[in-house]
């Protein structure tokens, strides 16, 4: 576990970097994204790639620590190491992919039921320091200096050579993410099965069409057939009896009574199935909304948690800087 843990973050770390080295221009690339040229925002990533909410919320982080709803050009400068190349838009491209699908991979190890970040972290720090360091971390492993660096540049934020409990564990939270995520996940399953029923109506009716087309096509040969019939008989007048022709057309009234009754019933079903249909598309749209609700009532609360969060961190580091000052 700890070993594959390490080489994903690994992966994903030392591609993103290669990504991030395709760049020509970073003030081009910059107002490429920005609709305002001063800051980027989640609906400017979503016009310029497909990622749903969740994974532009974690891109958006990967350049402003401090937020999940924009960042600003220093915050991408600061982020990105460029270097010259002529295909801005591609790399850009590329480069935000890359960290949709970074964010999946850690997504999927998080789910695996046996994951728990607390005893990873304790098993690499067999003594009890609080935090690992990239020596440490060899020991426990078998892997290259060049993924265990990638592993540090990854997690370590600050650069201080260091990983502190808060910031491994930091990197696993998702109890809220992963509650957001569900709830978008079956509103999106809900709108699929609006769709679906949509889809069944629909052909229910091309069904019925085909049905009508097809009795109309068995009428038509119905008359052709009698019309036959009449023609056979005046052929051969005298030898066909009057009982004949009248059994004749006791078979036809008989024919088109079951046909009349046959489309009745067809119709009476399909009345009763539409308004079934229209009934369960009515609770569908009042489950949807309450989900929407739900779904901004969990937004507004990680944000007020981020909020408070950055907050007393912020106290912290002032006071610790002047805890320092006076010593």
């Amino acid at each position: 576990m700890l070993n594959n843990l390490i080489t994903i973050i690994a992966e994903c770390q030392i591609n993103l970097e290669q990504i991030k080295q395709l760049f020509i221009d970073p003030h081009q690339a910059f107002q490429m994204l920005s609709s305002n040229g001063h800051d980027i925002d989640q609906s400017d990533i979503k016009r310029f790639i497909s990622l749903n909410d969740e994974e532009i919320k974690h891109l958006i982080s990967q350049f402003n620590s401090n937020s999940q709803t924009r960042f600003t050009y220093p915050d991408f400068i600061n982020s990105l190491k460029l270097n010259n190349n002529t295909h801005v838009k591609e790399a850009l491209i590329k480069l935000l992919q890359q960290e949709a699908i970074n964010f999946n991979k850690v997504q999927i190890l998080k789910e695996d039921g046996n994951f728990n970040p607390t005893e990873l972290f304790h098993q690499i720090d067999q003594f009890g320091k609080g935090y690992i360091t990239s020596r440490t971390l060899k020991k426990c492993t078998n892997l290259s200096n060049d993924y265990i660096s990638a592993f540090f540049r990854f997690l370590n934020k600050d650069s201080d050579g260091r990983i502190f409990e808060s910031e491994f564990l930091s990197a696993f939270k998702s109890s809220q993410k992963q509650q957001l995520a569900v709830q978008y996940k079956d509103l999106r399953q809900s709108q699929e099965k609006e769709k679906q029923i949509i889809q069944q109506c629909q052909q229910i009716q091309q069904n019925l069409q085909m049905s009508e087309e097809k009795n109309s096509q068995s009428r038509i040969k119905q008359v052709q057939q009698l019309l036959q019939s009449r023609q056979n008989l005046e052929r051969s007048k005298g030898q066909t009896s009057y009982s004949s022709l009248l059994k004749v057309r006791q078979q036809l009234l008989q024919i088109d009574n079951i046909r009349r009754n046959s489309q009745r019933e067809t119709f009476e079903r399909l009345l009763k199935y539409q308004h079934q249909l229209i009934k369960n598309i009515k609770e569908k749209n009042e489950e949807t909304t309450q989900k929407q609700k739900n779904l901004s009532s969990l937004h507004d609360q990680l944000y007020t948690m981020r909020t408070q969060q950055d907050l007393s961190l912020k106290r912290k580091r002032e006071y610790s800087i002047h805890s320092q000052s006076q010593l």
